[in-house]
C-alpha cells in the first residue's frame, strides 16, 4: 500500500496534479510581456538616429553589466553628450513601473551617479543594481524630439532585457514605448 501510495504522489507532482508543490523552472516569458503591452512595434532605424543598443547583458556578482551604446558620433564623439543620454536612460520593472531605477540622474544642473567598491565610471554605465522578481526588465530611453535635433530624432524607445542566471536582450532591435513610462518617469 505504501509503495502504491508514493508512486501516486510521484505521479501527480509529475503530471501537475498538485502544482503548488512542484517547482517552477520556467523562465521568464517576454512575450507575456509584449503582448501585456499591446505589443508594441520595432522601432524603424529612421526612428532611432541615437543608434541606441545593446552590445551584451552579463551577471556580475547580484548586479548586471548592460553594455549599451549610442552609435551616433555626435553622441559617442561628445562627453556631454554621453553623459546627457545616460540620464535619459530608466530601468522599469515590467510588472510595477512605479519600481524604476535610474543609475545617472541630474541635480541642480550636475550630474549625479551613485558608486560603490569597485565601480568604474565609464560610459555609458555598465552596473546595474536591479533586478526585479520577474526576472525581466525594461531598458527606456526618452528620446530625442525632432525639434531639438534632425540628426539624434529617436522616438521613445525600450529593450526587454532578460535576467538571471544566463542573462541578454530579448531583441536586438528596440521597440516603441509611446507614453507608456511618461507617468512614471515624470514622477521622479
Amino acid at each position: 500500500m505504501k509503495k502504491r501510495l508514493v508512486i501516486i504522489i510521484l505521479t501527480a507532482l509529475f503530471t501537475g496534479i498538485f502544482p503548488a508543490c512542484a517547482q517552477n523552472t520556467t523562465s521568464p516569458d517576454p512575450k507575456a510581456f509584449l503582448d501585456k503591452l499591446g505589443n508594441p512595434v520595432p522601432v524603424q532605424q529612421s526612428e532611432n538616429m541615437v543608434d541606441l543598443s545593446i552590445r551584451s547583458v552579463t551577471k556580475s556578482g547580484n548586479d548586471y553589466i548592460i553594455d549599451y551604446n549610442a552609435g551616433n558620433s555626435i553622441i559617442s564623439g561628445n562627453s556631454g553628450n554621453r553623459l546627457y543620454l545616460m540620464t535619459q536612460v530608466f530601468f522599469i520593472d515590467p510588472e510595477n513601473f512605479e519600481n524604476i531605477y535610474q543609475p545617472f540622474t541630474i541635480d541642480d544642473g550636475k550630474i549625479s551617479v551613485t558608486l560603490e567598491a569597485g565601480d568604474i565610471i565609464e560610459y555609458p554605465v555598465r552596473r546595474i543594481k536591479f533586478e526585479p522578481p520577474s526576472k525581466i526588465m525594461y531598458m527606456y530611453f526618452t528620446g530625442i524630439e525632432k525639434s531639438v535635433s534632425d540628426d539624434l530624432y529617436t522616438v521613445p524607445l525600450f529593450f526587454i532585457i532578460i535576467l538571471g542566471d544566463n542573462p541578454h536582450v530579448y531583441e536586438q532591435t528596440p521597440r516603441h514605448a509611446g507614453d507608456l513610462f511618461d507617468m512614471y518617469i515624470n514622477e521622479l
